[in-house]
């Protein structure tokens, strides 16, 4: 991923595990420091070919809400 102000490279700094099925990671930015988070959740039962981008596009959709601050 790269740095949503400068487009620069994301670092990881902290990862902590939630549970089985999530896990949260701090990012810091190498060129101008922006730090920001990702949350990754497993989603249980998507064992068909394409899933991952089917989530992308329910996401894109707004049938999976992305909420930023």
């Amino acid at each position: 991923m790269n740095c949503p102000t400068c487009k620069g490279e994301l670092r990881v700094t902290h990862t902590f595990s939630v549970g089985e099925a999530a896990q949260t990671r701090d990012y810091k930015c190498v060129e101008c420091g922006k730090k920001t988070t990702s949350v990754t959740f497993l989603v249980p039962d998507r064992d068909t070919i394409g899933a991952a981008r089917e989530m992308a596009t329910k996401i894109k959709d707004g049938k999976v809400k992305v909420v930023n601050q």
